[in-house]
């Protein structure tokens, strides 16, 4: 219990250490040529229309402020908020030292496919999130840490885009949504990396992996592989990711992602425990710049080899987005929600949202 206790206080002091250094470097550049900030956020708030009340419990907050230091320095600080959730404090600093590479210190979105870094409603035509982002990925997902980033043009038309970096990592929660945390539960750390082709005259498409352990005696690693395209074909606006995680009692986080392909293979003595597995493609179409109908066929999975449990999900959502002036939006949601392991089938209730940005 001791050394459990040690190991939290030891992550609250790492905390506060680098909330100290991005503050000192504020104040540096600050003495020395002052700076511009640049306040961005959104707020979007909706309500379900049920047969016979309405629901109003659902809304998000996001308010951050980026702040030019420097011709190549910039900081941003800023909280995320979901009802129900801790709030989710944004706090950092980069510098990019030659054109092409950047490094950032701090609290920032962890670069894991593409939809954790779009939570503006403006940039979503339906009002629901993917499910990989609730079961999969703990969107919105924000971790202390150190990130680099090359981004080198290879021609005209494409740009190659490669980011690494090292963090916290997950916690030990019920799932992966509820493992999000502030500090450090453990003495390891996580790391990742996201690597992306984008071609304005194709679209982006990336791979993403992450490695970490989540417990508090780092043994049992989790492994996060996935896979995102997006893509405009006319006034079609396509976009779709892929994820798998296994969570294993191995001693490498790497063997975690062996252990995963020796399973998909039928190898019999697959230790993890257990995994999950989602994809979506959604199409939004352009039709004018003030009215975007969309369509989302969301397929999610998840075992629990030791406890036995199991879900496995289909969701087809419909929605319509319109844009009446340029800070707001409104959408309107309905969907079919498809329990393949209880085979059941639910009409979801409409679900309206209105969106603000700046």
């Amino acid at each position: 219990m001791n050394a459990v206790l040690v190991r939290r206080v030891s992550g609250r002091e790492g905390r506060v250490e680098i909330i100290g250094v991005i503050f000192l470097l504020l104040g540096l550049v600050w003495s020395a040529h002052g700076f511009t900030i640049y306040p961005s956020g959104h707020l979007a708030t909706s309500v379900r229309l049920n047969e016979s009340y309405v629901d109003f419990g659902y809304y998000a907050l996001h308010a951050e402020g980026l702040i030019e230091l420097a011709p190549q320095a910039h900081a941003g600080l800023g909280a995320d908020y979901l009802p129900g959730e801790p709030i989710s404090p944004i706090a950092w600093i980069d510098y990019a030292f030659i054109e092409a590479f950047r490094i950032q210190v701090g609290r920032f979105p962890v670069p894991f496919g593409v939809f954790n870094e779009l939570t503006n409603p403006t940039n979503n035509a339906l009002v629901s999130v993917p499910e990989i982002c609730t079961d999969a990925i703990p969107s919105p997902w924000y971790d202390w840490g150190a990130k680099f980033q090359w981004m080198q043009n290879v021609n005209d038309w494409e740009t190659f885009s490669f980011s690494a970096y090292v963090c916290n990592g997950l916690g030990d929660g019920n799932d992966i949504r509820d493992s999000r945390q502030l500090g450090d539960n453990n003495n390891s750390n996580a790391f990742g990396s996201r690597i992306a082709l984008i071609s304005s005259r194709l679209g982006e498409f990336g791979v993403s992996g992450y490695f970490g352990a989540r417990d508090t005696e780092s043994l049992h690693n989790l492994g996060l592989v996935g896979l995102d395209a997006q893509s405009q074909i006319a006034i079609v606006e396509l976009r779709g990711e892929y994820v798998a995680g296994f969570l294993s009692f191995d001693e490498g986080a790497f063997q975690a992602i062996g252990d995963a392909l020796d399973y998909l293979t039928d190898t019999p003595d697959a230790p993890y425990t257990s995994w999950t597995c989602g994809a979506y493609l959604q199409a939004a179409f352009n039709i004018s710049q003030y009215a975007i109908p969309a369509i989302r066929l969301d397929i999610i999975g998840y075992e629990d080899i030791t406890n036995g449990e199991r879900i496995s999900k289909r969701r087809l959502g419909l929605g319509f987005a319109a844009y009446p002036v340029k800070p707001l939006v409104l959408k309107f949601e309905f969907g079919i929600l498809e329990d393949r392991h209880e085979n059941t089938l639910l009409l979801e209730p409409l679900h309206l949202q209105l969106g603000v940005s700046i």
